[in-house]
């Protein structure tokens, strides 16, 4: 099926390019109907997007005459580019849960192994020890874990688990306890994206 610019003409009848117009209908009401309820509205109120599918596109793109942002897809991520900057629009993508020990005021043991080129943030959970958040970065061969402190006893600001932020060639997110009184098992959520 194919749509025919320019129907009727003037100097046409509607009788004798009627096929071309109800081909142009039904050209519409396929392609608007593959990402709007549009066979099914029973008025235009009853509309709405089914989903908004959308090629992939290098960033910055040109904005359209008369427009101060757009909503694009690049290397399948979300983006809104409002003539500026890029914005992507999912900040984590991805989520690694576990749980992992440590009995050990000294020796960082590994908590997860983190994607390269990413940065995150983390949240540990032990039910009668605390919790601790942090966040890291990695490159391509390092990650860097940094420990938010908190003030735990009134007196000074600590972190149940200290998050090591010098790896030698390694991805492995690592901690230890900041005291034996944090030694035990902590499960952990890790919320990251590419840098």
């Amino acid at each position: 099926m194919a749509y025919t610019n320019n129907v009727p003409q003037g100097n046409q009848t509607i009788s004798s390019t009627q096929p071309l117009i109800q081909a142009n209908f039904a050209f519409l009401d396929t392609g608007l109907s593959q990402e709007h309820n549009f066979i099914d509205a029973g008025s235009g109120s009853d509309m709405y997007h089914l989903q908004a599918s959308m090629p992939n596109k290098a960033l910055s793109p040109a904005l359209p005459a008369g427009t101060n942002g757009q909503y694009f897809v690049s290397s399948a991520s979300p983006y809104f580019y409002d003539g500026t900057n890029n914005w992507l629009l999912n900040p984590f993508q991805n989520v690694i849960t576990g749980s992992f020990a440590t009995n050990s005021s000294s020796t960082f043991v590994t908590i997860a192994t983190i994607p390269a080129n990413t940065m995150g943030i983390i949240l540990l959970y032990n039910v009668n020890l605390g919790v601790q958040t942090g966040q890291y970065v990695s490159n391509g061969t390092q990650c860097f874990g940094y420990s938010n402190r908190i003030k735990i006893n009134g007196l000074s600001d600590d972190y149940p688990v200290e998050l090591k932020n010098a790896n030698t060639l390694s991805l492995d997110l690592q901690g230890r306890a900041f005291s034996s009184d944090f030694f035990g098992t902590y499960n952990y959520k890790i919320f990251y994206r590419p840098t």
